[in-house]
């Protein structure tokens, strides 16, 4: 029984939901897709960005492992959104849902739940244990104003959310595997969650499961030199997500749970012990930073983009060019090997970055969709 829910806690901590990726970290339109067009317009718009380096996204989500974890194995995301909005000249308002997830671990934890799972723990040995997942998923609207012209310009963006779910689960401490196929450990728990928590706790109406938020983003255009553009936008630059009488659980995970007493009486102890109860909690996203910079040459524009994501930084370089009806831009993240290809017209985008053409392999997916009327 220990080995089982031992099992069942990693497992839990582990899956952090649908494979449905998206940048959820900006839902609605950007600047220059705003300033386009002079008449009022309609967009609609899907994106979804996910990355992991510890094993294949979709093994991750899935929950089934299938090779060792990465060199690093110590962080993964899943960002995704899909919103509606309109644009009159300087305003735009609109209506979206957001869909986050962020998992912060580190290699010796992601290599302690490898060999639980596959039950192939080389030798005895023990592995500090630390992880931490959030979730976040909530449906709002928001609404923002371009200051400046063509050769400056700022967007300010405020939105206004009701929270469907939120999850904060962190787990730290030591497990033991051993060759008896036996996990022993200490692990110490700490979890806020409006549902889907490690412990299954049910909600019998004692805790709320829905609340309120505000974020807000900003971005910058400039054109210094007429060959030269260049954008800088801080998503979830001031994000507050609040919840009263979140359920919440705060004890030890523990296999050494044999009492013996004065008299030589033997008693087990539960495997968990701590608290079970309702808490207020005000929650807080990690900004997302991105720069890009584009040179008009005769032919092609040069590209560079750089964003930061938490902890993590991706770098890409490129080029784009007119085809057809619309622009034809190739990016490369070196760090991650990643490629990605994006067409742009009028009425409509197209971004798709993977860095294995086998989805069951790749580490970085991202996808994002947009239609204009």
């Amino acid at each position: 029984m220990s080995r089982l829910v031992i099992f069942i806690l990693c497992s839990l901590v582990f899956f952090v939901g649908s494979p449905n990726d998206a940048k959820a970290a900006n839902p609605k339109m950007t600047q220059q897709q705003w300033l386009m067009f002079e008449e009022p317009r309609f967009e609609l718009a899907l994106t979804s960005h996910s990355f992991s380096n510890i094993v294949p996204v979709s093994q991750l989500f899935k929950d089934e492992w299938k090779e060792q974890p990465q060199s690093r194995a110590d962080q993964a995301f899943s960002q995704n959104s899909m919103s509606l909005a309109y644009q009159a000249k300087h305003y735009h308002i609109g209506v979206a849902k957001r869909l986050d997830y962020f998992l912060s671990t580190t290699k010796q934890t992601s290599d302690a739940y490898y060999f639980i799972e596959q039950q192939q723990a080389p030798h005895r040995e023990r592995f500090p244990v630390s992880l931490q997942m959030e979730q976040l998923q909530a449906t709002g609207v928001f609404g923002g104003y371009t200051f400046g012209d063509d050769q400056f310009r700022v967007t300010v963006d405020v939105g206004l959310w009701s929270l469907d779910a939120l999850r904060r689960s962190r787990l730290s401490g030591e497990v033991e595997l051993n060759l008896n196929d036996e996990i022993n450990g200490q692990l110490h728990l700490d979890e806020v969650y409006s549902h889907n928590n490690l412990l299954k706790r049910p909600n019998n109406d004692d805790w709320q499961e829905r609340g309120k938020g505000v974020t807000t983003d900003i971005s910058f255009f400039w054109n210094p030199l007429s060959p030269i553009d260049l954008t800088l936008s801080i998503n979830d630059l001031y994000s507050k997500y609040k919840v009263n009488q979140l359920g919440f659980s705060q004890g030890r995970v523990s296999t050494d749970n044999v009492y013996v007493n004065d008299q030589g009486y033997q008693s087990f102890l539960p495997l968990y012990r701590g608290v079970e109860l309702e808490k207020n909690v005000s929650y807080q996203l990690p900004k997302t930073v991105l720069f890009a910079a584009a040179y008009q040459g005769e032919r092609f524009s040069y590209l560079l983009n750089a964003k930061v994501q938490g902890d993590l930084n991706f770098y890409e370089f490129g080029l784009s060019t007119a085809l057809g009806i619309g622009n034809f831009s190739v990016l490369y993240d070196m760090k991650y090997q990643t490629p990605t290809i994006m067409y742009q017209t009028a009425r409509w985008d197209l971004l798709l970055k993977a860095n294995r053409l086998n989805i069951e392999q790749t580490m970085q997916l991202a996808i994002q969709l947009a239609f204009r009327w």
